[in-house]
């Protein structure tokens, strides 16, 4: 296991191809279970794998990884993102049109799914194909022969398919925008990629992997402080890997000190999960909110108001807490109305749960988190 002290970034050494599932960054269960899942895929002989999985999870990464593990890895890897192409434009890229077929079309084009032979093609958003185009590629998937626009002759391919899509396809099934025939043959192998807060003991690795990818870009070295992790740690990240990489990206780039601070980030306070430790002899409420409130001054850099919304609570109980705590000197003011004296307003409830033997924590040790990460409940609900 990598030190804190050492997630440093510097320049690359130089490139090398794909080495397969190898690529997914990651020590967590789901991420192993999800190397050799590809690596599975990769020497199967399946022409339809489907990707499912929240936006930013890394879902072109993977369909990358099952090609690289592949026989077809020396063969083309075409990338199609179905959204960003025209509807007009679609079917012309992907099946390609023979000279004469539109008033602009001198020459015969070869379309990508044509170009991909031997192959894969990854189409991604999957869940946005027009209605026609779903039923030619069916066709396709069926026949594995394809005709060009304006062409009489059907052309053999020898592709596999990876599909992916952060939508539910069955849903769209169900409300008549996807086709289920199309559905059943893209799904031969269903693979799911677990968002970021579902592994976050992977952020770390994942940090460490980015700062010294981006630092070889520019040529610089640069160091992450521990604190950084833990905060990179302590948040949601609804953007999942993407945005930690975008994030990681500004501070890189915008740093002028060798060392990644805290203030080179910019933290969204709805986003934190804020985590104490629950003490041997039991949950004392009183304990929690003292060191709830010390967390939320210090990852607010000492602003009473933003810690006040980040748990939920009054400017006034923020204050009241602090000085029963000593940290600001009495000003002899009256404690605050709302309940029992710098008691959060109710909110929704703060769960005690035990960290598990999968790589969480120590095992047994119980901790207490907000859930969701801006609200703090004075009811307790406990989990093992």
């Amino acid at each position: 296991m990598i030190s804190r002290s050492e997630f440093v970034g510097g320049p690359a050494e130089g490139s090398r191809p794909d080495p397969g599932p190898d690529i997914i960054v990651g020590e967590s269960p789901a991420m192993r279970a999800l190397r050799e899942t590809v690596r599975k895929i990769g020497r199967s002989s399946a022409r339809a794998v489907l990707i499912t999985g929240e936006s930013g999870t890394g879902k072109g990464l993977v369909a990358r990884a099952i090609h690289a593990a592949s026989e077809r890895s020396a063969r083309p890897f075409v990338p199609i993102t179905c959204s960003a192409i025209p509807e007009h434009l679609l079917e012309s890229e992907l099946f390609g049109h023979e000279a004469g077929a539109f008033t602009d079309g001198k020459k015969r084009k070869v379309g990508l799914l044509e170009s991909a032979d031997g192959g894969t093609v990854f189409l991604d958003e999957i869940g946005d194909m027009a209605p026609l185009l779903q039923a030619k590629l069916l066709g396709i998937l069926e026949e594995r022969k394809l005709r060009r626009i304006g062409g009489l002759t059907e052309v053999p391919v020898d592709i596999r398919v990876i599909s992916a899509t952060h939508r539910d396809l069955r849903a769209l099934v169900d409300q008549g925008e996807f086709r289920e025939d199309l559905l059943h043959r893209l799904c031969v192998v269903p693979v799911r990629v677990p968002s970021l807060r579902e592994r976050p003991d992977d952020i770390p690795l994942l940090a460490a992997h980015f700062v010294s990818q981006l630092c070889g870009e520019i040529g610089a070295a640069k160091r992450i402080e521990p604190r950084v992790l833990d905060l990179l740690e302590a948040r949601d990240w609804p953007g999942n890997v993407r945005e930690l990489r975008n994030a990681l990206e500004r501070a890189v780039v915008f740093s002028t000190s060798p060392v990644l601070k805290p203030d080179d980030f910019e933290w969204r306070m709805d986003s934190l999960r804020p985590t104490v430790t629950l003490p041997a002899g039991g949950l004392d409420i009183e304990t929690v909110i003292d060191d709830l409130v010390r967390a939320a001054m210090e990852r607010t850099q000492s602003n009473q108001s933003a810690a006040a919304r980040l748990l939920g609570m009054t400017r006034n109980q923020i204050r009241y807490r602090l000085e029963k705590m000593g940290v600001l000197p009495a000003s002899g003011h009256r404690p605050p109305p709302d309940g029992e004296p710098g008691r959060p307003r109710p909110r929704p409830a703060l769960h005690v749960r035990r960290l598990s033997d999968a790589g969480e924590g120590k095992s047994g040790v119980p901790t207490v988190s907000l859930n969701p990460p801006s609200a703090l409940n004075g009811r307790c609900r406990c989990a093992t």
